[in-house]
């Protein structure tokens, strides 16, 4: 009898005991915010197309750049603008642009307003953000989208779509100023990762000469000239696959030479 008067009494604790459990956690439940949704955009809008500040542990650098741009921009002239990521970033290194650069832009009131890491959205942020405030070059050189081809979430679609965006924020931005685009160049870092990352920059690059109007949007696609005969790249050209060596800056400067003092008008000025 002592026994089964200890059995029901211990039922009634456990039973007591649940039913508080399930009116905490119940209310606990009720307390619990949603998990907010993933980032939206407007209809026709994405992640490769929207301004998006740059935000790479590995470029630290990058929001010290971007201010310095802006408080450059503010001083006004310059007259010729290259825009882009690290590769563009380069033409400032003594030891693979500078030289080129000397060479070829120091008389020009030139510009470079390269960042590493930077994909298509941080570009497209920097240009609606200060960076080409205050000046009205007489042209703006723009390479970009190698960095979004490194994650899977960008197609080839979306990559052009942010091209796209940055050519229409330049052209409301800066509408005195003549627009060379450059297809992203081919690069063979990570072997055949590479070939299919050029692939995809390559369809991407090609929804812009589809706007080209050759009056103040030009294209060029340079890419073949950073190959061998076997369609691979010399360390002397890429050192690493993907950007330039000094060499391969002499490349692109000369072979968008001819073009830049048309468009500049220099040939009117002699």
């Amino acid at each position: 009898m002592k026994r089964r008067a200890i059995l029901v009494s211990s039922l009634a604790v456990a039973f007591l005991t649940l039913a508080a459990w399930t009116l905490v956690s119940s209310a606990q439940r009720a307390e619990v915010k949603p998990t907010p949704p993933a980032a939206s955009y407007p209809p026709g809008h994405h992640i490769g197309n929207s301004p998006v500040p740059a935000d790479n542990p590995r470029v630290p650098e990058g929001p010290a750049l971007f201010k310095k741009f802006t408080e450059r921009a503010k001083q006004g002239n310059i007259d010729l603008l290259f825009m882009g990521d690290s590769i563009t970033e380069g033409w400032s290194s003594p030891r693979r642009g500078l030289p080129a650069w000397e060479r070829y832009y120091a008389k020009r009131n030139a510009y470079e307003m390269g960042i590493g890491g930077d994909r298509t959205e941080h570009l497209l942020y920097r240009i609606l953000n200060g960076n080409v405030d205050g000046i009205s070059p007489k042209v703006v050189v723009i390479m970009i989208g190698v960095n979004n081809s490194y994650f899977e979430e960008y197609s080839p679609g979306m990559i052009g779509d942010g091209m796209i965006a940055i050519v229409e924020a330049l052209r409301q931005k800066l509408p005195n100023s003549k627009i060379l685009f450059l297809s992203t160049f081919p690069c063979r870092d990570g072997g055949a990762d590479g070939r299919r990352r050029s692939l995809i920059t390559a369809q991407a690059s090609a929804m812009v000469e589809k706007m080209a109007d050759n009056k103040t949007l030009f294209f060029m696609d340079i890419g073949s000239k950073f190959l061998n005969s076997e369609g691979g790249i010399d360390k002397d050209v890429m050192y690493d696959g993907l950007h330039p060596a000094t060499k391969g800056y002499e490349i692109w400067a000369a072979a968008i030479e001819d073009k830049l003092s048309e468009l500049l008008d220099e040939k009117k000025a002699q």
